[in-house]
């Protein structure tokens, strides 16, 4: 009897869940952090794509791709009013996220490339600063791939390479995870995730302080950690120092003092 009485209760909360209406609130489901940046929609190939702006005259545009099951304003909440006066930015809701237009059929990173490319064709924009997020990141690397000429710099946070979807159809993990994301955009598409994401935010990271041309230190450095804690002493792996050198050179070769001196300029100082 009182199994029967679970079933039966857990059975009735799905339904009413899934059916039924909900109290009012001020917030609305997806502005749980509020960004009041202006949104629109735009047609491609008689799909209706919506996406955040911000014109600021004489600024290369930053074009904002999000992470999977995200949308611009989940992703991008904080990140977007840092910018809103000061950088020109386009922040898009791709396909089957967000408020753009859904579809049951299979989509794919490339797709969602091409969608990106004809948006900003569209919008007349010809050089931008890329920055794409998770599945995001992996937009931008197929868009860089097939329009290089648009990308002026690419900032890529947790960032991987999608092979196709051939590559992964015979891993069951990875089917498994799809069908769940897939099953909470059917289901759920308006429930975006509450990310709190401030690293661009923080670094600079899209500011122009660094170019591969840029020479940085490579010699020994010596860092205070704390009370009652030892120096810290970073080293390359080598144990060797080589002087100024080209950022290429350092990530080239991962030289690890390089990194931490750039660190301390464009993150530490933000902590």
């Amino acid at each position: 009897m009182i199994k029967k009485l679970t079933k039966f209760f857990a059975v009735a909360t799905v339904i009413k869940n899934l059916i039924g209406t909900k109290s009012d609130s001020t917030e609305g489901l997806t502005q749980i952090h509020p960004s009041k940046i202006p949104g629109r929609t735009v047609f491609i190939r008689e799909k209706e794509y919506f996406i955040r702006e911000s014109l600021v005259e004489n600024t290369l545009p930053i074009v904002f791709l999000h992470s999977w099951g995200s949308d611009s304003l989940g992703s991008w909440f904080k990140v977007l009013p840092y910018f809103h006066h000061k950088n020109s930015f386009i922040a898009i809701d791709m396909k089957n996220h967000g408020k753009s237009d859904a579809s049951w059929k299979r989509w794919d990173v490339d797709e969602n490339a091409d969608i990106v490319i004809s948006i900003l064709e569209q919008l007349g924009v010809e050089k931008c600063n890329l920055v794409g997020w998770s599945m995001g990141s992996a937009v931008a690397l197929s868009i860089s791939r097939k329009k290089e000429k648009l990308i002026n710099k690419m900032v890529l946070i947790t960032p991987f390479s999608w092979l196709g979807g051939a590559v992964y159809k015979d891993k069951p993990l990875f089917k498994a995870f799809v069908a769940v994301v897939r099953i909470r955009e059917r289901l759920f598409p308006n429930m975006n995730s509450k990310s709190k994401y401030s690293h661009l935010r923080k670094t600079g990271a899209l500011e122009n302080e660094y170019t591969p041309s840029s020479l940085i230190l490579d010699a020994p450095l010596v860092l205070d950690q704390g009370v009652d804690l030892k120096k810290w002493k970073p080293e390359n792996y080598g144990k060797k120092f080589y002087g100024l050198s080209t950022l290429r050179v350092g990530l080239e070769k991962s030289r690890n003092l390089m990194t931490v001196r750039i660190a301390i300029l464009t993150v530490i100082k933000f902590l």
